[in-house]
């Protein structure tokens, strides 16, 4: 995978909103966090369906969440802010961080969660009071 050198965690999610599933990773030797585009062409469904159906699927181009975290180690796709757009959670065991990045329209913006996760090795987020906007 292109700019991911020795993914640490993998997870496909719906990264830019066009109804495939991208794939989101963490880079443990390269210190960076990067989304990988699927520009899948469109098989006609027979039945309305959430997600597109693909009949060839393309990994093309590869977006930098964060190109400098050091060794992250466990990264989540969910829509942290309820905005519609899927933003990136993030850990690293040896920055003892854990991040989340705001989608927005040039790129991504990072907001620092925690600085004392010592040796993090994975991160999720759930709704637990389905308000659409993740809990901390």
């Amino acid at each position: 995978m292109a700019h991911a050198d020795s993914p640490r965690s993998l997870v496909g999610a719906d990264m830019d909103g066009d109804g495939d599933v991208d794939v989101l990773a963490s880079s443990q030797l390269a210190d960076r966090i990067v989304w990988v585009e699927n520009t899948c062409t469109v098989y006609p469904a027979p039945t309305p369906r959430p997600t597109r159906l693909c009949n060839e699927i393309v990994f093309s181009e590869t977006h930098v969440v964060d190109p400098s975290l050091d060794s992250p180690t466990g990264v989540f796709a969910f829509d942290v802010d309820g905005d519609g757009d899927t933003d990136v959670l993030a850990a690293s065991a040896w920055a003892a961080t854990v991040a989340w990045y705001e989608a927005v329209e040039e790129g991504y913006e990072r907001h620092d969660i925690s600085d004392d996760a010592y040796l993090s090795i994975g991160i999720v987020a759930l709704d637990f009071d389905q308000v659409k906007c993740m809990n901390h």
